[in-house]
């Protein structure tokens, strides 16, 4: 019996399909070897990419790719590093195991990061 293709990163892939299609964004494969992912929206263009730790952990990251609406992007970040939209066990393991993490929110003031709600 023949095994089935498995594409790099396939399974953050699909987490990210489901919890922004959620939110109103599409994911596309992106054609680009250091990329996983672009993340699409109303004013929302993120890039979700591989990731290597000093410790030799893999994971995937996301960044904020020049977004016109930064709230928006904020919470569409903050929603993938949650695992919002999963069932339990796999957003418990999106949450806790660094995928979809983020060095930093896009720039917003503090008022903006106290506004952000999911």
């Amino acid at each position: 019996m023949a095994r089935k293709k498995v594409l790099p990163w396939q399974e953050e892939f699909d987490w990210a399909v489901v919890i922004c299609s959620k939110i109103g964004c599409t994911v596309e494969r992106s054609a680009a070897d250091h990329e996983i992912a672009k993340v699409k929206g109303d004013g929302v263009s993120l890039v979700i990419y591989p990731h290597k730790t000093t410790a030799g952990h893999h994971h995937a990251r996301v960044r904020d790719n020049g977004s016109k609406d930064k709230q928006a992007a904020a919470r569409v970040m903050m929603a993938l590093e949650r695992g919002q939209g999963l069932p339990e066990k796999e957003a418990f393991q999106v949450c806790y195991s660094c995928t979809f993490s983020f060095k930093k929110l896009p720039s917003l003031t503090e008022q903006q990061r106290n506004e952000v709600k999911l």
